[in-house]
């Protein structure tokens, strides 16, 4: 429900007065937000709902029901002049990567963290082990996600920050220019403040390599002020943020991240 401290043509993904529709109750609505590449932005909230909902639309898995979002140039609140709705613009395959969210990106318990990546890079018909990655392979990928280390574990028995980070390294197989990372699911139930921060922060370092833009919900407001920009997704939240909460630059936070300290 905030209105955005300056968009600018760079960015990935830009909404204006976005609502969306669920079983007939408005569960996200006149949320204005944006992301431009190499910098990670927090939508936040006070209720899961509306920041699961928003993040679905960004990766164009649910259909806003007014307003506008542009994904990488392509709007998906365009609605067709005639015909059904099914024929709005759709986004291409990969433009969005998605981290773990249940009911739609599931995570599987009882695969080891090597079977889950090397699955996910054959759904998007990449060979695990790529020259272009270095040609370390999913180790080395794995690295990147500081998950090298939990191979072999079954990703039922990771604690919620490697299910976080997990569910980030899941999100970038697809090489996307856009990321969603949803906090509040199921599968990083019990993340710490600390380990949330330091997630958000490891967030920045790929967001920057990439070259992409990372969305992350949140029902924290603190853990949100941690991005590069926040933006409130409810009226109660927006005044939790207070005046600047509409866009929180680094350079209004306590931390800087040139700083490298949370």
């Amino acid at each position: 429900m905030t209105e955005a401290v300056g968009t600018h043509d760079a960015s990935v993904v830009e909404a204006r007065d976005l609502c969306i529709v669920r079983g007939g109750v408005r569960t996200c609505e006149f949320a204005t937000f944006d992301a431009r590449p190499g910098e990670v932005v927090a939508l936040v909230a006070a209720e899961v709902t509306p920041v699961r909902d928003a993040l679905l639309a960004v990766a164009g898995l649910i259909a806003p029901a007014e307003g506008s979002l542009a994904v990488a140039g392509t709007e998906l609140a365009a609605r067709p002049a005639r015909g059904p709705l099914h024929l709005r613009p759709r986004l291409p395959r990969g433009t969005v990567g998605v981290g773990v969210v249940g009911g739609v990106c599931d995570a599987v318990p009882t695969e080891t963290v090597e079977d889950a990546l090397v699955r996910e890079f054959s759904y998007w018909g990449r060979p695990a082990v790529a020259a272009e990655e270095g040609g370390g392979g999913v180790v080395d990928y794995l690295g990147r996600f500081e998950l090298a280390g939990d191979i072999g574990r079954s990703v039922g028995s990771l604690d919620p920050a490697r299910c976080a980070r997990l569910s980030a390294a899941l999100a970038f197989v697809c090489r996307p220019v856009a990321a969603v990372i949803d906090l509040t699911d199921a599968f990083v139930r019990g993340l710490s403040q600390d380990d949330a921060a330091a997630f958000v922060h490891l967030l920045e370092r790929i967001a920057d390599a990439e070259g992409a833009a990372v969305l992350v919900g949140t029902t924290d407001a603190a853990l949100a002020q941690r991005a590069d920009r926040a933006f409130a997704l409810d009226i109660d939240t927006a005044e939790l943020l207070g005046e600047n909460g509409r866009s929180i630059a680094p350079e209004h936070r306590p931390e800087h991240r040139e700083t490298g300290e949370l």
